[in-house]
């Protein structure tokens, strides 16, 4: 056997294994540069929304929203939750628990669920007639003002100039509601 070219053959597979794991560890050092670019283009991805109806545009980022459609927001959940009659309310309570995210989730079913059962069982209706809203971005929250009339049989029980407090949040571009409740002053 000759020596010298047993030398030179392990010296070629030392070198070609370090010449792989160089190659490997690129690779891999590539790889978590592109997650990382990923994730910081992900919260500046922007859509641009044209609802129907609405003349202006709204554009939505990764964790934000233009006031528009927060606006917009406001008076959706406002309509589902707080303008109602006893034939509507369930429908519209669970059209509004499908917008509540997944942490505040229970605690709203069981606070809407009880509330249309007393609706439903009282014949009662509500009409929210909204005066202003005022957002808040930076604490992502929504302050509602307006004018709510409740009826118990086609009579008007009640009438109040009341704020509500929607508390939201914005993951991925997807709004969903952590509380919706009358502000305490």
């Amino acid at each position: 056997m000759r020596f010298d070219l047993f030398v030179q053959k392990t010296s070629n597979l030392f070198a070609e294994r370090r010449l792989l794991r160089l190659i490997v560890f690129l690779i891999g050092g590539l790889q978590v540069f592109n997650c990382l670019l990923l994730f910081s283009v992900l919260d500046q991805k922007r859509t641009i929304l044209i609802p129907v109806g609405n003349p202006n545009k709204v554009s939505i980022s990764g964790s934000s929203a233009d006031t528009t459609y927060l606006r917009e927001m406001g008076r959706y959940v406002t309509g589902l939750g707080l303008s109602y009659n006893p034939g509507t309310v369930r429908q519209q309570y669970e059209e509004l628990l499908s917008l509540f995210s997944p942490e505040h989730f229970t605690s709203a079913k069981e606070q809407l669920y009880e509330a249309a059962d007393t609706v439903e069982t009282a014949g009662a209706s509500s009409v929210f007639f909204i005066a202003d809203m005022t957002s808040h971005p930076e604490q992502k929250i929504l302050d509602i003002t307006g004018t709510r009339q409740m009826f118990v049989q086609d009579q008007k029980t009640d009438e109040k100039q009341l704020v509500y407090r929607l508390s939201y949040q914005i993951k991925d571009g997807r709004f969903s509601i952590n509380d919706f409740s009358e502000r305490k002053n």
